[in-house]
C-alpha cells in the first residue's frame, strides 16, 4: 500500500464503517453541534464567546465570526471582520467596527413591553335633541397610554340605566396631536387638554404608578383638578344629601326612643310604688258660686306622672258615725 492510501482519511458520512485505531486518528473527536441560545438580564440572547484579543489578529479567515460577547452586555454585537493585506502583504490585519463600549442596557421594547400610563379626564357632550338643563352631560372616562408604541384608549366605566353609550370610546390607537405629529407622554400632564374622538379632554388626575413614573422623568403632576357636575349629577347629588339628613334623623329619633325606653325601665325599677303626697288649698271664692277646695297632690316617681285629688268636706246634720237615730 502506498504512503498516500496509508495517510488517507475517511469522511465521516453516513454508511461509512470507521474501526478505532482510525476514529483515533481523527484531528476531531468532538462532532456534536453546541446550542447558541442562552439568557441574559432576563432577555433571550446567543450564547456568547470572549472577543478576539490583539493575538487573534493573525487568524485565518474563517477563525473569527460575527458573535454576541459576554464582556459588553447583552446589547454588545462584535460585527464581522474585513481583512487587509499589511505593509509587508504577509499577514491579515483585522479591521472590525465593534460597538462594546456601549453601556448595558435592555431595548426599549422590553423595557417599556406592558407599562402603561393611567389618567382621568372628562369632556363635555351637548345633547342637542334634548331641552332644558338635562341637555349638558359630562363624561368621566379613563385615558390609557402605551409607552411602546404611543398607542391611546379611551375607556368610560359603564353606569346603570344611563341611557348613554359608554364603555369603549377609542380602541388602541395612535392620536393625532393638536400641534402636528401624534399625542406622546410628554404631552399628556394633569391640567392638559388633548382632542380625541372629536371632544375636547380635560386631564384631571393620574394613579399613584403614573405619578412615579412621571418622577423618575424628571416631570412632576400636578395635583387632582375637580370635575364639574353636570345637572343630572347635581340633582341627584341634592337628592342623596336629602336621603341621608332622613336617615339621620330616623336614627336619632330611634336613638332617642331606644334612650327614652332604657330610663323608664332604670326608674320603674328604682322607685316602683314610691309616690311623693302633698296637700293643698285651692281658693276658687273670688269667682261665682266659688269655694276653697282641699287637695291632695300625688307624684309618681316611676313616671314622674303627677294626681290631684279634691278631699270633699263633711256633709252638716250628718254624723260620722253614720246615720242618726230616730225619735224616741
Amino acid at each position: 500500500m502506498s504512503a498516500l492510501a496509508r495517510n488517507a482519511t475517511i469522511p465521516f458520512l453516513p454508511g461509512n464503517v470507521i474501526d478505532s485505531n482510525s476514529y483515533s486518528t481523527q484531528k476531531n473527536n468532538i462532532f456534536s453541534r453546541g446550542f447558541t441560545l442562552d439568557y441574559a438580564g432576563g432577555t433571550s440572547v446567543d450564547r456568547l464567546r470572549s472577543p478576539p484579543q490583539s493575538q487573534d489578529l493573525g487568524l485565518k479567515r474563517g477563525a473569527v465570526r460575527p458573535a454576541w460577547s459576554v464582556n459588553a452586555g447583552s446589547r454588545a454585537w462584535t460585527a464581522p471582520c474585513s481583512y487587509s493585506s499589511d505593509l509587508n502583504g504577509s499577514r491579515l490585519a483585522r479591521n472590525s467596527a465593534s460597538y462594546l463600549a456601549r453601556p448595558q442596557q435592555l431595548p426599549a421594547f422590553v423595557t417599556v413591553d406592558k407599562v402603561a400610563l393611567r389618567f382621568l379626564c372628562w369632556y363635555k357632550d351637548d345633547l342637542a335633541l334634548l331641552t332644558g338643563p338635562d341637555r349638558v352631560i359630562i363624561h368621566k372616562c379613563i385615558l390609557t397610554y402605551f409607552l411602546i408604541d404611543d398607542s391611546i384608549t379611551l375607556m368610560e366605566p359603564r353606569q346603570e340605566n344611563s341611557g348613554l353609550n359608554q364603555g369603549c370610546l377609542l380602541r388602541r390607537q395612535r392620536v393625532d396631536d393638536d400641534g402636528g405629529g401624534f399625542v406622546t407622554w410628554r404631552r399628556l400632564a394633569v391640567g392638559a387638554e388633548i382632542t380625541a374622538r372629536g371632544q375636547r379632554l380635560h386631564i384631571v388626575d393620574c394613579d399613584d404608578y403614573t405619578r412615579k413614573w412621571y418622577a423618575e422623568q424628571g416631570m412632576q403632576q400636578a395635583e387632582r383638578l375637580e370635575i364639574p357636575l353636570d345637572p343630572n349629577e347635581y340633582r341627584q347629588l341634592e337628592d342623596s344629601k336629602a336621603r341621608q339628613m332622613t336617615a339621620v334623623l330616623k336614627h336619632r329619633r330611634l336613638h332617642a326612643d331606644t334612650a327614652h325606653a332604657e330610663e323608664v325601665r332604670r326608674r320603674f325599677l328604682a322607685y316602683d310604688r314610691q309616690v311623693l303626697r302633698f296637700y293643698a288649698v285651692w281658693d276658687d271664692r273670688e269667682s261665682l258660686f266659688g269655694a276653697r277646695h282641699r287637695l291632695t297632690l300625688l307624684y309618681y316617681l316611676a313616671d314622674r306622672t303627677v294626681e290631684v285629688i279634691e278631699t270633699a268636706p263633711p256633709r252638716p246634720g250628718k254624723g260620722r258615725g253614720g246615720a242618726g237615730g230616730g225619735a224616741g
